[in-house]
């Protein structure tokens, strides 16, 4: 596609169309070349009373379009500022890639409409400075428009076959003309300095029926519309001389070839008054917004300010020099230029020559509030030729490859040829063949699948069949034996035997005997001697044990079970006999399951601390188990051993935890594990029931009569999860 270097600017005004058409200057990159224009003046204001502003319109377009040629270049359109929004938003230090993001967060809190109501651009302005990739006093230019009233400015563009590139407001196409034609270009080459801004004029483009005034130093710019233009001064006419719109707006054009120019000027000295106070009071306004601008100048535009007397009213009342612009300075000399219809009409070519410098990428504000599917829309449109003849050149392809094969397939016969026949038969019996062995071989397959997952799930059970017999073992070594005996100190009384000694004898009198206790089948006291104390009695009695399965042990192991496992861990008292001289004493263990040496034992009877055992509290056990809940009793009771729940934590609970048990592997040979091995983990007593008193059942003074103790029974309840762990 060639590249466009031309643009023309349209402007529908309410008097007439302008429109001019500009390119690039190759001599001066400050200067650029009209080299067409058009004025098409309408027949009727387009506000009379009779006049019809669409059909107007139409024709002007037509006649702009009969005249001028638009292939090739860019057509940037312009509509009125008082539909429009401008916002000028100034940003706190920020990243310059951020900008996009804040100004988009700005638009949806300045535009009171929903964005996607609206078609909205933004630039940032040329103030402010950037510092290792932050932005500085940045100041960003927020325009917008609704959406509808866009296409109803456009839409008579639409309907004449015009394609639109740029929709820009009318008075930033002012902005671009005035500091491209009438700011000195030096300005750029100096830094801004916000205390001490180059000076600013003001800008006054006289419409038909409102006024935009400009104000700007070339770094910002402000705007206003004003509902005053050309035609009030005609529709006072009318009024005060009792005329027509025609005849009003030709005596208001020749005014100075009146028959009485006084009473002509009196007509309109109202509107003249409403004019300058409007502009005095937009002036003052943006003064109070910027302190530091500094006003020098005022410049005319439109046809209006050839009303005699209007320019030099305004001047002596504002204070300021109201300049006529006489030429467009960056114009190059051409026959544009040179035209006498161009030179009598320049004051309103700044709005269409703001536009064409924007379609050539010489304008300073480059917002565009075209609607975007238009421009999808176009560039569709613009490459359909390009796709249609691509698909018919494939097409042409495909024919051609389609020849080409179908002449040699043709040369074969295949339907008149046996033996073609013949094997296309055999193929297709070998392919049924196959599809029949596949589908065979499939239901064969799915019979194995399934046989096999049935076994391996037989085979399961099998492989943990071990498991609850582990458990049960465990359990069973874990009770408290004889080794686990608490023996009552001698409590300052030198004619009593010694612990010791009571202990040794206890043990060799009952050894065989405790195998075979019950509560209800005592062992016979047959010795002499003073027997041992009931109390200190070591066996636990289990009434009832049950195993729950639970998907998720975590959920039993609940705060309170936590505290109640930490509780288990108390220090401890351990006493040993120390004169014990038998293999079966040496060998023996403390609660706990510790060897002490003869030199050891002495300082046994002092207060030790329970083993460390590993802190499983912090550790919640997780995923599917079994809850293992053991009920029972005994009848231990010592005072310096602890009362019926600290027993069992320190015999019961705390060989569930550190005492290794022997339990058959997987060759059936035995083997020493700890519980936890076995997926034995936080045991706890989770609650003491009601304390019984019970008669002893043991026989007093030597099995020779039944004296009758009264002895205290502990019931207890123990919890300890389960997650089942086959020996290897």
């Amino acid at each position: 596609m060639a590249k466009i270097d031309s643009a023309w600017g349209i402007d529908i005004g309410q008097c007439a169309l302008k429109a001019v058409r500009c390119a690039p200057s190759g001599d001066d990159p400050n200067k650029v070349v009209a080299d067409a224009f058009d004025y098409i003046e309408y027949p009727k204001i387009l506000t009379q009373p009779e006049a019809d502003p669409v059909e107007l319109v139409r024709e002007a377009l037509q006649l702009f379009l009969s005249r001028n040629d638009l292939q090739g270049t860019k057509v940037a359109v312009s509509v009125s500022g008082q539909s429009g929004l401008a916002r000028f938003i100034k940003l706190p230090p920020i990243e310059t890639s951020k900008i996009p993001d804040i100004v988009r967060y700005e638009a949806n809190q300045q535009i009171p409409f929903d964005l996607d109501d609206v078609i909205w651009d933004f630039q940032r302005m040329f103030v402010g400075s950037e510092e290792e990739g932050f932005a500085l006093e940045a100041e960003v230019g927020l325009f917008a428009m609704k959406r509808d009233q866009v296409y109803q400015e456009i839409e008579p563009y639409q309907e004449a076959g015009i394609d639109i590139d740029i929709v820009q407001l009318t008075p930033l196409a002012i902005y671009n003309d005035i500091v491209f034609d009438q700011m000195d270009p030096a300005i750029w080459n100096e830094e801004y300095d916000p205390e001490e801004p180059p000076n600013s004029l003001v800008v006054a483009s006289i419409g038909t029926e409102s006024t935009d005034l400009v104000i700007t130093n070339g770094y910002r710019v402000w705007q206003r519309n004003i509902p005053l233009g050309g035609s009030h001064f005609t529709k006072a006419l009318v009024k005060e001389l009792q005329l027509t719109y025609a005849k009003a707006e030709h005596l208001k054009r020749n005014a100075t070839r009146a028959e009485d120019p006084k009473v002509i000027y009196k007509a309109m000295r109202p509107i003249f008054k409403d004019l300058l106070t409007e502009i005095q009071r937009s002036i003052g306004y943006f003064q109070s917004l910027d302190k530091t601008a500094k006003i020098d100048r005022v410049i005319a535009l439109g046809n209006t300010m050839k009303l005699p007397g209007l320019r030099r009213y305004l001047a002596q009342h504002l204070g300021y020099e109201v300049e006529k612009i006489g030429e467009i300075k960056t114009l190059a000399s051409s026959t544009v230029t040179q035209s006498s219809a161009f030179k009598d009409n320049i004051l309103t070519f700044g709005v269409s020559y703001g536009l064409a410098l924007q379609g050539i990428s010489k304008a300073y504000i480059a917002t565009n509030l075209v609607p975007k599917e238009l421009v999808l829309n176009r560039t569709i449109n613009r490459k359909k030729p390009w796709a249609i003849a691509a698909a018919l050149l494939l097409a042409i392809a495909c024919l051609a490859n389609f020849l080409i094969l179908w002449a040699s397939w043709n040369k074969v016969r295949i339907k008149d040829d046996s033996q073609w026949t013949a094997a296309i038969n055999r193929s297709q019996s070998v392919v049924t063949n196959a599809d029949q062995l596949r589908t065979r071989h499939n239901k064969e397959k799915q019979a194995y699948e399934s046989a096999k997952l049935s076994g391996e799930k037989r085979l399961a059970v099998f492989n943990r069949k071990t498991d609850y017999l582990d458990l049960c073992e465990a359990i069973y070594q874990c009770l408290p034996d004889k080794h686990n005996r608490y023996v009552e100190p001698a409590k300052n009384n030198p004619k009593s035997q010694t612990d010791d000694e009571v202990a040794q004898k206890s043990d060799q009198k009952n050894t065989v005997g405790e195998a075979e206790q019950t509560p209800d089948n005592p062992p016979e006291n047959t010795d002499t001697e003073t027997p041992r104390d009931p109390t200190n009695h070591i066996k636990l009695w289990i009434t009832d044990m049950r195993v729950r399965k639970v998907p998720d042990l975590g959920r039993w192991y609940t705060k309170d079970l936590r505290a109640k496992f930490k509780d288990n861990s108390t220090p401890l008292l351990i006493e040993e006999p120390q004169n014990s001289t038998s293999p079966d004493e040496d060998a023996s263990s403390t609660a706990f399951g510790d060897k002490h040496s003869t030199t050891d034992r002495a300082a046994a009877k002092t207060s030790i601390a329970a083993p460390k055992v590993t802190n499983l509290a912090s550790q919640p056990p997780r995923g599917e188990g079994y809850i293992v809940e053991i009920q029972g009793f005994h009848l231990h009771k010592s005072q310096n051993h602890g009362d019926g729940k600290q027993f069992i934590q320190r015999t019961f609970l705390h060989n569930l935890q550190e005492r290794k048990v022997t339990v058959p592997d997987a060759t059936g040979s035995a083997m020493e594990v700890f519980p936890s091995e076995l997926g034995i983990s936080h045991p706890l007593v989770l609650k003491m029931l009601e304390e019984r008193k019970v008669e002893s059942p043991f026989k007093q003074n030597g099995g020779k009569g039944n004296g009758a103790r009264e002895l205290t029974q502990y019931r207890f309840v123990v919890q300890f999860a389960w997650q089942p762990k086959s020996a290897n």
